[in-house]
């Protein structure tokens, strides 16, 4: 069943009362760093820097900022204040000769980002697709920059998890998950088209936008290297308290 973000899904699936979930990588890293007894199963969406852009900051068509220094003192929305396109920001902005401890970050939902930017409520906003590829799709707003490669060119940016205690008491499940969820990343690698009404009605992005847009790639393994960049910008950016080996939250009966 559906639960409304990440540390909730985290939350329950630590809790006991489900079995398996998915989130975005993030909140699996900050649980594990604060204790709590999660385990990677199976990967979901990653991101490759070969791709088109499919994140990044936004600012209005004619708005004069160019750079990454023209951000300094100005306001920035991100999604969540501690989530994977806050800390690709603000290492985008560090990379380009910004400075992200002089810009005031907010936190706006997705698809109010346009209405903030014509306000001039903020000077950019960070959004990832379906909403990156609206917004530009209507031409009142430009990219700045894409952000997720300034953590790394190969970044894990979803995956399905269980509570240590279930995997270790359910390998043949676990293994049987995994196996089912390659075979069907596969499938969805090898045809998008089929699964363009299922990201529209479960997004609210109309489906000709999603058709074009650029879609993750699901990759057949979980490797700690897609992993590992995270985990050591999230130390860096104060999200988690000290970085660690990314091995130590993936399952020993996950596909590797």
């Amino acid at each position: 069943h559906a639960l409304s973000n990440g540390p909730a899904i985290a939350a329950a699936v630590a809790g006991g009362s489900v079995d398996i979930g998915m989130s975005s990588v993030l909140p699996l890293i900050s649980a594990h760093a604060r204790g709590f007894p999660l385990t990677l199963v199976g990967p979901s969406g990653i991101f490759v820097s070969t791709q088109d852009v499919n994140g990044g900051l936004v600012v209005l068509k004619d708005s004069p900022i160019r750079t990454a220094r023209d951000l300094n003192a100005q306001i920035v929305s991100v999604p969540g204040l501690s989530d994977l396109q806050s800390i690709a920001t603000r290492s985008w902005i560090e990379k380009n000769g910004g400075d992200p401890q002089s810009i005031s970050f907010v936190e706006i939902q997705q698809g109010t980002v346009a209405a903030a930017l014509d306000s001039a409520r903020i000077a950019a906003g960070t959004l990832s697709n379906p909403f990156l590829a609206a917004t530009l799709a209507t031409k009142k707003y430009r990219l700045l920059g894409a952000v997720l490669p300034a953590i790394a060119p190969r970044l894990l940016m979803a995956a399905w998890f269980a509570n240590s205690d279930f995997a270790a008491k359910n390998p043949a499940t676990i293994r049987k998950f995994a196996a089912v969820l390659q075979k069907a990343s596969a499938y969805c690698n090898a045809h998008p088209q089929q699964t363009v009404d299922l990201v529209a009605k479960f997004t609210g992005i109309d489906a000709s936008t999603v058709a074009h847009m650029v879609r993750d790639e699901y990759p057949s393994k979980v490797d700690p290297q897609d992993i590992q960049p995270l985990i050591d910008a999230a130390a860096k950016y104060k999200v988690i308290a000290k970085t660690f080996d990314a091995q130590e939250i993936i399952s020993e009966y996950a596909i590797k």
